[in-house]
């Protein structure tokens, strides 16, 4: 969090919104800063709406066609309280089924209050010309949901975490999304959400919890698996997966074997011995693995029927590329034309892609080794057979 040195402050109330995005919350507003500058403000601001102050943290940054603009990471919002601010609020349609002349009949009959009636009051609400009692529920619980969004982003952002992170939490949780993170932070850090490790910890050490939780382990270790899936690993050695868990979080190995056992009976993890290695998987990636296994299971059995003059195709092919294939080629080439699956393995310079590239010709090279991988039925040897 070193960067936060860097932030500055800037506090304001919402003009207008420019541009949101309603799935991730990223907006676009003009801020009237208590300078009396505008200021065009960059970030997560979900259901921002002109009236409402915001405290920003963030940088200044340039644009080169809208100029100077204040990239907001982290902000602190507050919802009008006066009657002038309230009815701009609700003008600009930050409520669902309230518009301009409705906000003007409910500012007018509550005032200061409107926004705890609309929350707490619904039924209050059907006093108002217009207003039938099923349209104030609705107004009400489309105002409860926001508010309990609200609720959850300053939470999060609280520990001097992305506020993204409290859009992805509601996305999946629901109303429930703030009591579950108080229960388990690392919630933050599941594929759902998409945090890191170090920010559902940080959260989960702000909140008071121990350094040795089941909840800590569970989530160092499924962040130590899908980790290594960046260097190309699909499961991780058991006794391997405990130790580095167990270094990341300064446990014991023991206690981190405990949480993996626990883990693979609730399906969290998959657990298979493969070559005398006691395998820990993803559950995705486990079924993955498994899958393409049965699938080049099935295509090895398959074989092509149709007779042909192999030989004779053989030389033409030949003469396309103006080359004579060696013994090792030919006998490749000919496995391609009979079977629909086939591995060709070799060192550099032992004639590979040549033998791809009669497989598939007249493709593009750059598409040729990703063609050649796929080994994709028709696409591979028979299409070979039809463009000879």
């Amino acid at each position: 969090m070193d960067q936060e040195l860097d932030y500055q402050e800037l506090t304001g109330t919402v003009e207008t919104v420019i541009f949101k995005n309603e799935e991730n919350g990223y907006t676009i507003l003009r801020l009237r800063s208590d300078s009396g500058e505008i200021v065009t403000v960059l970030g997560c601001f979900p259901f921002a709406a002109p009236g409402e102050s915001v405290i920003a943290s963030g940088k200044w940054v340039n644009h080169s066609v809208h100029g100077r603009q204040f990239k907001a990471e982290y902000a602190q919002r507050f919802l009008p309280s006066s009657a002038p601010a309230i009815y701009q609020f609700l003008a600009g349609g930050s409520v669902k089924g309230v518009g301009p002349a409705t906000a003007s009949l409910i500012v007018d009959r509550f005032g200061d209050r409107t926004l705890e009636v609309i929350l707490n009051n619904p039924q209050d609400l059907a006093s108002v010309k217009g207003i039938s009692s099923a349209k104030a529920q609705q107004i009400s619980r489309n105002f409860r949901q926001q508010a309990g969004l609200r609720m959850l982003i300053e939470f999060v952002c609280s520990f001097g975490l992305r506020p993204i992170l409290a859009m992805r939490a509601y996305k999946y949780y629901g109303d429930k999304a703030l009591e579950s993170l108080r229960e388990n932070p690392y919630l933050l850090c599941s594929a759902l959400v998409g945090g890191t490790f170090r920010e559902a910890d940080e959260m989960a050490l702000g909140l008071g919890m121990g350094g040795s939780s089941k909840n800590r382990i569970g989530a160092a270790v499924l962040f130590e698996l899908q980790h290594n899936t960046g260097n190309g690993h699909c499961f991780i050695p058991r006794e391997k997966l405990a130790a580095v868990t167990a270094e990341l979080i300064s446990v014991t190995p023991e206690e981190a074997d405990e949480c993996i056992a626990e883990l693979i009976e609730d399906n969290q993890l998959r657990y298979e011995e493969i070559a005398g290695v006691n395998a820990c998987y993803l559950p995705e990636l486990y079924d993955a693995e498994t899958n393409a296994a049965a699938c080049f299971a099935r295509m090895s059995r398959r074989t092509f029927t149709d007779k042909l003059d192999t030989e004779k195709l053989l030389r033409k092919l030949e003469a396309r590329q103006g080359i004579h294939y060696a013994p090792m080629q030919r006998q490749t080439l000919e496995l391609a034309l009979k079977n629909q699956l086939l591995v060709i393995t070799g060192g550099p310079g032992t004639g590979k892609t040549t033998s791809i590239r009669a497989i598939l010709p007249d493709r593009p090279r750059r598409q040729t080794h990703d063609r050649a991988h796929r080994s994709g039925g028709r696409d591979g040897p028979s299409s070979a057979r039809r463009e000879v």
